[in-house]
């Protein structure tokens, strides 16, 4: 009775049903947090869940190696050669890609994907905007040359790497143009259908999503690489740690991951179960909107970055789950700059407030998701002589306001959606468009930091073919946001614990990424 009690605390009858019936060796349970997964269009898709629901449910035209992000090889793609002026990339598309509708992948598909992502416009858009594509030009540089060939004709030249790693991102996904078309409402490219259904040729399609509790993936017996060895794959949303490690214990739970684990939890399970440490490229961030006339004063800011007890959250609150890491490049990055000159230090933090006359007359709200960190940051901030209240929500909640801009300070996490620093300066060292109205939706936009010259320096970066020079732009980037609202605190390692029989799972070292077309559970 104690599991079936369990259940009910945690999700619907339904749920439990669902799950109780799959619990066997073809089917696979994940507690994690989905309760980010805000849309299934590929299109718009920006945040942790969605991203693992891509990675599992689409196929892109080239994919990096997860264990060596370095290398690139070709999914759909059989192949591909840039042009000698390296603004011109024709790829060969593999032969006999079956979509889960049943229909077969072809250039043409490939060219609607890219040309709908455009044209839709939402935040991902701008990793194919940054090319210099438009409404206006897509049709003449985006275009198949026939059924499998594709031509990717860009404005400029760039580092054939740095277009190949934006084509690995969620943008990039391909789908089923005749599929989506059929579904098509008031000229909206399928958009409003593919929120909550699914068109892709990945190794898993869409079975049942009920947003904030489960996703449930079924194998696409059809998959071009050969189906998966489990049936079903199952993410149930998790928020009780304690519950989720006894679903784990008895069985009702296969893998645990995204979950922040206490040390004597941690300890405890490494002796009964596979647990695995993955660098990430993930880092956790404090945004101070600039709409804030106290945020706006650098010596404020610089206080803030005294005020946060770096040493103390990592031995208290994340142990194995991350280190310190002030830079917005994450270590394991090309150009990454490895410095973390900040410490807490009470007494100089209010030397910075006294100096502007605002010792002990501040007070913000804090948006998070994590309440044992925003209680830290209460007590650091609090000896300081600054109030923090915190303002607890779910992740959409907190995304919602920070998107909006209406917020005081946000924490919150950043991973990049390709393995180059410009996937990461794109966000925080790059505003173009600093108006509310803005449809780039940068890091640096969340907290209306208007920063022309900067921008001109990470759009100059990405162009550079010459690697030490990039290489010292970043560096100089990355220093300069060292005084800034953009305050860097912690990159992230991951925590996945996992049963004795659960195999295959494949781990990336890059990004929050979590491949399972070749895992199994054994008898």
């Amino acid at each position: 009775m104690k599991k079936i009690s369990l259940f009910f605390f945690l999700v619907s009858a339904t749920l439990l049903f669902s799950a109780c019936v799959e619990k066997n060796k073809d089917s696979l349970v994940v507690g994690t947090t989905i309760d980010g997964l805000m849309t299934l269009d590929p299109a718009e898709i920006f945040e942790f869940s969605g991203m693992e629901y891509v990675d599992n449910t689409y196929n892109t035209l080239v994919v990096y190696d997860p264990k060596n992000p370095e290398s690139i090889y070709g999914e759909v793609a059989e192949s591909w050669a840039v042009s000698e002026d390296k603004k011109t990339i024709t790829f060969k598309i593999r032969p006999n890609i079956q979509f889960a509708s049943g229909n077969m992948l072809t250039a043409h598909d490939v060219v609607f994907s890219m040309h709908r992502a455009i044209l839709l416009g939402k935040q991902p858009s701008q990793l194919l905007t940054q090319f210099g594509f438009n409404a206006d030009n897509i049709k003449e540089r985006i275009r198949a040359s026939d059924d499998f060939t594709f031509v990717f004709e860009m404005d400029d030249a760039y580092a054939e790497t740095f277009v190949l790693y934006c084509l690995t991102a969620n943008v990039g996904a391909i789908v089923d143009q005749k599929e989506v078309m059929s579904h098509v409402v008031n000229e909206d490219m399928g958009n409003l259908w593919l929120k909550t259904h699914h068109a892709g040729s990945g190794a898993f399609k869409l079975g049942l999503w009920k947003p904030n509790e489960v996703l449930i993936l079924e194998a696409h017996k059809g998959y071009f690489k050969g189906a998966p060895k489990i049936n079903k794959l199952i993410l149930q949303h998790i928020s009780d740690v304690s519950s989720s490690i006894l679903m784990l214990e008895e069985g009702d739970i296969d893998i645990l991951k995204n979950i922040d684990l206490a040390s004597e939890q941690m300890e405890k399970l490494k002796k009964r179960m596979q647990v695995e440490r993955v660098s990430q490229g993930s880092t956790r961030y404090l945004l101070l909107n600039q709409k804030n006339q106290y945020l706006r004063i650098p010596e404020v800011q610089e206080a803030i970055r005294y005020l946060i007890d770096y040493e103390g959250i990592i031995q208290n609150l994340l142990k194995e789950e991350a280190f310190i890491h002030q830079t917005f490049i994450p270590k394991g990055f090309f150009g990454a700059l490895n410095e973390n000159p900040y410490s807490y230090n009470v007494e100089k933090a209010r030397a910075l407030l006294e100096k502007v006359g605002l010792g002990n007359t501040l007070s913000f709200t804090l948006e998070t998701t994590n309440s044992e960190l925003g209680q830290a940051l209460q007590a650091s901030f609090a000896k300081g002589g600054i109030k923090l209240v915190i303002n607890l929500g779910d992740t959409k909640q907190v995304l919602t306001k920070m998107r909006e801009r209406r917020y005081d300070i946000g924490l919150s996490v950043w991973a990049p959606d390709y393995f180059d620093p410009h996937a990461n300066a794109a966000t925080f060292s790059r505003n173009p468009d600093n108006s509310d109205a803005s449809h780039e939706k940068t890091v640096a936009w969340r907290c209306s930091w208007n920063i022309p010259d900067l921008t001109k320096i990470t759009e100059e970066a990405m162009r550079e073919s010459d690697l030490e020079r990039r290489k010292e732009i970043y560096h100089d980037l990355q220093k300069k946001l060292l005084a800034s609202p953009i305050i860097n605190i912690f990159q992230h390692d991951r925590v996945i614990v996992m049963r004795n029989n659960v195999h295959g799972i494949v781990l990336s070292n890059a990004s929050n990424k979590m491949f399972y077309e070749s895992a199994y559970k054994a008898k």
